[in-house]
């Protein structure tokens, strides 16, 4: 169960983390201009967890109904 939420809020994080990158980055590069790229291989990356997240959402759900 512990791990379902784990997920969910891995999958959450996710979409906000690809939807708005720019709090994150901003304290990164601090003063400097965050360049484009930065930008849009954040939003992958923030893709990419929310995509695996639900996944693995979807597996322990499964797997919990299975067992029950």
């Amino acid at each position: 169960m512990i791990s379902l939420i784990i997920m969910l809020c891995v999958t959450v994080y996710g979409i906000y983390y690809a939807v708005n990158p720019m709090p994150s980055l901003k304290r990164k590069f601090k003063n400097r201009d965050v360049p484009r790229s930065t930008i849009r291989a954040a939003r992958v990356s923030g893709v990419v967890l929310a995509v695996l997240g639900a996944a693995f959402s979807v597996f322990f759900i499964v797997r919990m109904v299975l067992e029950s």
